[in-house]
């Protein structure tokens, strides 16, 4: 990166995320990447926002105590019970958030997810993300959070391996900023495909400082071509013991056609923070690229891929 400068130090630094593309790839062809290496990371490349944990962020992961939403809302629920909450991102408080081109740049995002993630196709009802005006006013819920969904362990927060209970813990803040980033499910199986192994080897160490945070929020990518897309269309067309809510979607985005990673959340292993969701992989929020560009998110389905 530009003087030695991680993806993060230059999003911090005031750098566009334009400028942190080509600081990547000018570091990668100093590397001896070229020709299809290039063109494979810029596959699996997007424009979005890369959070990191912090006290000045307005951001939390998990679910506060109590939650505020909109006074007529109802909290989301399937057979289960409610919905873990799973983040709130404040789309305000995110820099450089202008870059992106969002229908609505401001407000909050609130994501949820069934309190135990299976490995079944994804339903809707499993998961759900609410935007929240910016001015609406918020009332604490009346819906008891059993459980936040993941399993945490800080200096102040040490839970080992038990699920949380809201209130049992100071919800993490985190800050984000507009980023270039690289996904990474995914990433190794197309270099191997392309017997470009080698290449890998060289650019995974640069990208691991892309890996070491908590949640991403994408906002733009590859469809049809990404894993999001090829995830999506196996859900589709293989069998399962519950059925993935196909009349909900047209055929093409059964085929995994048009879909974008709205926001991944992947397990974080640092000496002052673990962060897990399940047993240590992560969850991919998917939406629609029609969907997004109308601000709409009742169509939103979350993929659980596990470690």
């Amino acid at each position: 990166m530009r003087d030695g400068m991680t993806p993060l130090q230059l999003a911090q630094g005031g750098a566009s995320v334009e400028e942190q593309r080509h600081a990547l790839r000018e570091l990668l062809v100093r590397g001896g990447i070229s020709g299809r290496g290039l063109e494979l990371l810029e596959e699996f490349s997007a424009p979005g926002v890369m959070f990191v944990v912090g006290e000045a962020g307005e951001s939390l992961v998990g679910a506060p105590d109590p939650v505020l939403v909109p006074s007529a809302w109802r909290w989301p629920q399937n057979e289960d019970g409610p919905l873990a909450l799973i983040a709130e991102i404040q789309l305000d408080s995110i820099v450089g958030i202008d870059q992106l081109s969002l229908a609505q740049p401001s407000g909050s995002l609130l994501f949820f997810h069934q309190e135990a993630p299976v490995h079944d196709a994804p339903r809707l009802e499993n998961c759900h993300v609410l935007h929240i005006p910016a001015g609406t006013p918020r009332v604490p819920s009346d819906v008891v959070v059993e459980h936040v969904g993941i399993q945490l362990h800080t200096g102040s927060n040490a839970t080992g391996w038990t699920p949380l209970r809201t209130g049992q813990y100071r919800p993490p803040r985190i800050r984000g900023w507009a980023a270039h980033l690289v996904r990474r499910d995914g990433l190794a199986e197309a270099f191997e495909a392309a017997d470009l192994w080698d290449d890998y080897a060289v650019i995974h160490p640069t990208l691991d400082c892309y890996w070491e945070r908590a949640l991403w929020f994408l906002l733009s990518g590859p469809s049809s071509s990404s894993t999001v897309g090829h995830t999506i269309r196996s859900w589709f067309t293989s069998d399962h013991d519950s059925e993935p809510d196909r009349e909900h979607f047209s055929e093409s985005e059964r085929n995994g056609e048009g879909w974008l990673p709205l926001m991944n959340t992947y397990a974080v292993q640092r000496d002052d923070m673990e962060l897990e969701w399940a047993d240590g992989g992560s969850l991919t929020y998917c939406i629609p690229a029609t969907d997004l560009a109308q601000w709409r998110f009742d169509r939103v389905i979350c993929l659980l891929n596990s470690a």
